[in-house]
């Protein structure tokens, strides 16, 4: 897939997110992934995974994608995990926490697919 796809489907949800007329207010994330925009970035599957990850590094509003990694990998983090993030951003996590989180799965990951770990 090329990056294009990605950014025109990422700017698509920015934009419907952040339409004058979003209630968007609430604490929960739920009316910022529950729409069109962000199920079309889920859409695009594994494929999108290093761009997602790209976002998370670089767009202040990126940290909400952590909802379409989890759903798009099947990845859990364990009980262990969480408490681990815990110690090192304090309670409770966040969703920049948590998208640090993926940043180090993907690290990692990345390492054991080149044969660095």
């Amino acid at each position: 897939m090329d990056e294009a796809v990605f950014i025109d489907r990422y700017e698509r949800w920015m934009a419907h997110i952040n339409r004058p007329a979003a209630d968007l207010f609430s604490s929960a994330d739920a009316p910022l992934i529950e729409n069109e925009p962000f199920r079309g970035i889920v859409a695009l599957g594994h494929e999108a995974v290093p761009f997602i990850m790209k976002r998370l590094l670089c767009d202040e509003e990126g940290h909400f994608l952590i909802h379409a990694l989890a759903e798009i990998t099947g990845r859990q983090f364990s009980d262990e995990e969480y408490e681990a993030a815990e110690l090192l951003f304090g309670e409770p996590l966040g969703n920049q926490a948590i998208a640090a989180m993926w940043l180090g799965w993907w690290w990692k990951d990345q390492r054991e697919a080149d044969g660095m770990v």
